[in-house]
């Protein structure tokens, strides 16, 4: 357990160092874009701590969809296209067991890149809201 609590704590602190290195480089490029076309720094931060978190929450969408399928929309058979990716999505989820399919595939896995983005933009919007 205790080798368990390190491990974490290692991860942890990967995280933070490695989004603070990130948020270090926007700031350099915030500075650097704020005197060369004269912006004011705080709006360039806020935007670019924004940017990030959106970049790093759509990064954390992925998976697989679980059989839904937008392929048949607009066309004439457009519920038999579904009726068949329905049953095929159904007879692979015979072959495997659904339950442990949809733990390893779904959406909540996280890697540690969007979370790097996502803790960079909060470091920036708190930096920008309270040390400006």
């Amino acid at each position: 357990m205790n080798q368990n609590l390190l491990n974490i704590l290692k991860k942890i602190l990967t995280l933070v160092i490695l989004s603070l290195i990130f948020s270090i480089i926007i700031y350099v490029i915030a500075i650097f874009i704020s005197k060369q076309f004269n912006y004011n720094i705080q709006d360039i931060l806020f935007g670019g701590g924004l940017i990030l978190i959106i970049i790093g929450g759509l990064m954390s969408i992925h998976g697989n969809p679980s059989g839904a399928s937008l392929w048949g929309l607009g066309q004439s058979n457009a519920q038999y296209t579904s009726f068949l990716n329905l049953e095929a999505k159904k007879e692979e989820n015979k072959i495997e067991d659904t339950r442990s399919h949809l733990l390893k595939n779904s959406i909540k896995k996280s890697r540690h890149i969007n979370i790097i983005f996502i803790i960079s933009g909060l470091f920036l919007i708190i930096y920008n809201q309270f040390f400006i």
